[in-house]
């Protein structure tokens, strides 16, 4: 089963939409290789593109980004349901157990920290993928921490080698558990906690949050969905990923 790439000028397949085989809430689908000027381009057919922010360094088959100053900056809100799907791997190794936010500590992708987009909640640790271990992946979901005003990070975690590949994959809702999912080893972390989602303002980020996380990551590909992908649904994208990253020599 392929992909269909939908070309929208002369330079395909740089520049293509994908008609892939799960569109239910696709946001973004950005692939990371060969050229810093293509990686902004959104494939998400009638998605708009993001912006590179700094100066992230483009390989053949990643960009490498540096949390708050080099890294792509998308049109994405942060919604209550979600499905984010990505190829990559820490470059910094935090220095602690847990290290100190800073130059050591990497973020995937996501919107920590801000605003909180509910009444009622002055703040929102929204989503995040980092690492503040050195052999430990953590993701956040933020939700309301029963209180119905204060929040909790709702924490899915695995350990697990943070600077090698893997095909990654974060899911959260309003009524189901946090969860991430490494596909490369097929363990699963999940949170304990499934009370309301509480999304921040703010719209996310690939490589870089809006807090102290200025660590360095390779991301390959990202997918973002305002849904809570099925089991079925996240095979048949990975399926996907995993032919465009053999392609290019990854792995996963």
């Amino acid at each position: 089963m392929g992909v269909e790439l939908i070309s929208v000028g002369s330079v395909a397949p740089w520049y293509t939409k994908v008609s892939p085989p799960v569109a239910r809430g696709l946001e973004g689908w950005f692939c990371f290789d060969t050229a810093l000027d293509r990686i902004a381009f959104n494939r998400a057919p009638g998605k708009g593109n993001g912006a590179i922010v700094g100066a992230p360094t483009v390989g053949t088959n990643y960009a490498r980004f540096t949390g708050n100053a080099s890294y792509l900056q998308t049109d994405i809100k942060e919604t209550a349901e979600f499905t984010v799907m990505l190829i990559s791997k820490a470059v910094s190794v935090p220095d602690g157990s847990p290290a100190t936010t800073g130059a050591t500590t990497p973020m995937h992708f996501g919107t920590f920290t801000g605003p909180a987009s509910l009444s009622g909640y002055p703040t929102s640790y929204g989503i995040s993928m980092f690492n503040q271990y050195p052999n430990r992946t953590s993701s956040g979901v933020c939700r309301d921490d029963g209180t119905g005003s204060g929040v909790t990070s709702a924490q899915a975690f695995l350990t697990e080698t943070i600077n090698t590949w893997a095909l990654r994959v974060l899911r959260g809702s309003d009524t189901l558990v946090s969860q991430y999912k490494n596909l490369t080893s097929g363990i699963t972390g999940s949170s304990s906690t499934a009370t309301k989602r509480v999304p921040t303002t703010n719209t996310i980020r690939v490589g870089s949050g809006y807090g102290s996380f200025a660590g360095q990551v390779d991301v390959s590909q990202i997918i973002i969905f305002s849904s809570y992908l099925t089991d079925d649904e996240v095979s048949k994208v990975a399926a996907l990923m995993r032919t465009r990253a053999s392609r290019l020599g990854i792995t996963v």
